[in-house]
């Protein structure tokens, strides 16, 4: 199947739209089920931004490669690996059809929760030492992206009566833009206490803080996990939900499937 884009009414009014996605939120638990993959996507880019691009970038230095020059390549990569990806996913989606879909999903959690768990077992001055091998997350990150654009829209498309779609795709970005506004807002706060703070680096003359990947870590690792797990029980519910077959009405689902928007 086709990843479409929903064409949302620019006649709409927004709060409309906000009622819209609001009432989805209440009636139809797939958008809830499909939430927590929305937030590790949201919660990895922090992840990224903060930690891995910035505080591992600038203590390389102190360990070895200086990777801060290739950075900006590096995170270039990101959505260039990303977009790269949509070929061979399209033509899998068109040759497997939602199995592909589901694969290509999964693989992206996945990503996400390598990515935790890379911070979480390995050290910050460990992964200072990998050099321009730290590349490996930020491949991770573009495996994660590459779902969350591609298989994460054509879930929502499969999901959704075409009614819905607008309100459906709202409620998307509504989990993902809270995850990494929750993010923004606290993950600079996570620092590693000073009297368990070991370990100090410099970076054009000044101390780079020591921020808690861990935490972070533990935060993308768990949201990684409660999303592939989430995800699988969405795809559980909307199956019980449509008709075994074209023949079927309404009346023969059960009665949460039609009141909660599904597509008949």
């Amino acid at each position: 199947p086709e990843i479409p884009v929903p064409a949302a009414s620019a006649k709409t009014p927004w709060y409309k739209k906000v009622v819209s996605v609001l009432k989805l939120l209440v009636t139809n638990p797939r958008v809830i089920l499909l939430g927590p993959a929305q937030c590790s996507f949201g919660f990895c880019v922090e992840l990224m931004g903060l930690y891995v691009a910035v505080e591992v970038a600038k203590c390389s230095g102190d360990f070895g490669v200086d990777v801060m020059p290739y950075i900006p390549w590096m995170v270039t990569s990101i959505p260039a690996l990303a977009a790269i990806l949509q070929v061979p996913s399209g033509l899998l989606v068109k040759s497997l059809g939602n199995k592909a879909v589901v694969t290509m999903m999964c693989l992206g959690q996945a990503a996400f929760i390598a990515m935790g768990a890379i911070c979480v077992f390995v050290s910050r001055d460990t992964l200072a030492s990998w050099g321009v091998s730290i590349i490996v997350i930020f491949i991770l990150q573009g495996i994660g992206r590459a779902a969350y654009e591609g298989a994460n829209r054509a879930t929502y498309a499969n999901m959704f009566k075409k009614e819905d779609s607008s309100a459906a795709f709202a409620s998307m970005t509504l989990f993902g833009g809270v995850a990494s506004t929750i993010a923004y807002a606290t993950f600079q706060n996570f620092l590693v206490p000073e009297s368990t703070n070991t370990s100090t680096c410099i970076y054009a003359g000044k101390d780079v803080p020591n921020y808690d990947g861990v935490v972070m870590g533990w935060i993308c690792l768990i949201t990684g996990i409660v999303g592939i797990v989430f995800y699988i029980l969405a795809l559980i519910v909307d199956a019980k939900c449509k008709p075994k077959d074209e023949d079927d009405n309404s009346s023969q689902m059960p009665e949460a499937c039609v009141e909660d928007g599904s597509r008949e």
